[in-house]
C-alpha cells in the first residue's frame, strides 16, 4: 500500500511566499535594467556632434558667463581620384580646415572677446543677459573685430583647438573631424602637446629600391577618439 506524505497547509503557504518573492524580486530586478537605459560611451557622444553636422557644439560658460570650452565640427568629403591613402589625408586637412574656419566665424559673429591689462583672453556670448558686469570689467577692453589685434588673438585661439575625434565614413565617403577649444588649453597652446587621434596611418619609406605597391582607391571606415576627448563633455 503506497504512502502519501502530506504537509500543513501552513508550511504550503510558506513555501509559495517564499519563490513568489523570489520571482518578483527577479521581476524588478529585469524591469530595472531595461528602465535604466546604458550610459553612452565617450566615441559615442563624439559620433553624435558627427551626426548633428558643421559647427559649434556643447558650449559651457561658467557662472560669470566666460566661455570656457565648446566643440567644434568640420567635415570633407573623399576623393579617391589619387587613391585612397591621398584621398584620406587631403580629406582630414580639408575637415580641420572646416572646422578652424567655423570656429572663427563663430568668433566674428557671436562672440565679444576681451583682454585684460596682463594680456590673458576671455570670451563671451554677445548679448547674453547672464554675462557679469564685474567679470567683463576684470576682462578689460573688447578687442574691435576690425583690427589687426584681433585677427593676432583669434590666430592665438585657433591655436588652442585639439583634435578629440576622427571619423571616416566609407560609405558616404566623408571625413568628419571633432575639434575641442578650452580656456584651459588656449592659454597653454604654445607649451600643451596634443594628442592627435589620426585616421591616416603612413608607411615608413624603404630605401631598398622596390616599387611601392599600388594605393587603391578603396577606402574603409575608420574612427579614432583622444583620451582628452572625455574632459570636453564633464
Amino acid at each position: 500500500m503506497k504512502k502519501y506524505l502530506f504537509m500543513p497547509a501552513t508550511v504550503v503557504a510558506l513555501l509559495f511566499a517564499f519563490y513568489a518573492a523570489i520571482a518578483s524580486a527577479d521581476d524588478k530586478k529585469e524591469g530595472a535594467e531595461l528602465a535604466e537605459p546604458k550610459a553612452a560611451s565617450v566615441e559615442e557622444k563624439m559620433d553624435t556632434f558627427v551626426k548633428q553636422g558643421p559647427g559649434i557644439h556643447n558650449i559651457k560658460k561658467d557662472g560669470k558667463g566666460r566661455v570656457q570650452s565648446l566643440i567644434v565640427v568640420g567635415q570633407s568629403r573623399v576623393s579617391t581620384v589619387l587613391g585612397a591613402n591621398k584621398g584620406k589625408e587631403l580629406a582630414r586637412k580639408k575637415a580641420e580646415q572646416s572646422a578652424k574656419a567655423a570656429f572663427v566665424k563663430w568668433l566674428g559673429e557671436a562672440v565679444v572677446i576681451c583682454e585684460s591689462a596682463e594680456n590673458e583672453t576671455t570670451l563671451f556670448l554677445q548679448g547674453e543677459e547672464g554675462n557679469d558686469k564685474n567679470a567683463l570689467s576684470e576682462a578689460g577692453k573688447a578687442v574691435e573685430k576690425s583690427t589687426d589685434t584681433y585677427k593676432s588673438v583669434a590666430a592665438g585661439l585657433v591655436r588652442g583647438l585639439t583634435v578629440l575625434h576622427s571619423d571616416l565614413n566609407a560609405e558616404d565617403k566623408e571625413c568628419s573631424v571633432v575639434l575641442g577649444w578650452s580656456l584651459v588649453n588656449a592659454k597653454s597652446a604654445k607649451d600643451t602637446a596634443t594628442h592627435d587621434p589620426g585616421i591616416v596611418k603612413k608607411s615608413p619609406a624603404s630605401d631598398s629600391g622596390e616599387k611601392k605597391p599600388k594605393d587603391s582607391k578603396k577606402i574603409r571606415s575608420q574612427k579614432a577618439t583622444s583620451p582628452e576627448a572625455e574632459e570636453f563633455l564633464k
